[in-house]
């Protein structure tokens, strides 16, 4: 939703951003690299998108690039560039849960596909290993008790 009308005094009125203006968002990234694999990550992805937010494009090449913003009408869109070996082997948690939730667009070879469904399992694991340590420290304090 895009919210006008923020005069004080007024009320908000909510609008809804209707699915053209999102594609026209996306379009241009997705003309302009055309040989790339890209994903929708961040809150979009995981439908909790705020009014705040943009779209986060997560776009996998040959090159690593400097990210982007881009913005078409009142829309602005974030191009992340990532490396088709760096998004192989992921060790930064936080990157593994933005690859676990991802949305791809247009996916070349697998590639995103892949990557999410291998961060997805890297993150259950972890926190397998996480609430096993939790519940051990926790038994052994009892037991101090």
């Amino acid at each position: 939703m895009l919210i006008s009308g923020l005069r004080e005094g007024s009320d908000v009125k909510e609008q809804q951003a209707s699915p053209a203006s999102i594609t026209q968002s996306i379009l241009p990234a997705l003309k302009t690299y055309s040989g790339t694999s890209i994903a929708v990550t961040g809150c979009h992805a995981t439908r909790s998108s705020r009014e705040s937010c943009e779209y986060d494009l997560l776009v996998v090449g040959e090159e690593l690039l400097a990210a982007k913003s881009i913005r078409v009408k009142n829309l602005y869109a974030d191009l992340i560039f990532v490396r088709e070996k760096d998004i192989r082997q992921v060790s930064d948690p936080e990157f593994a849960l933005a690859l676990s939730t991802l949305v791809p667009l247009r996916d070349i070879e697998w590639v995103l596909a892949t990557a999410s469904s291998q961060a997805k399992k890297s993150l259950k694991e972890s926190s397998a290993r996480a609430s096993k340590n939790r519940l051990s420290s926790a038994l052994k304090a009892l037991g101090r008790v």
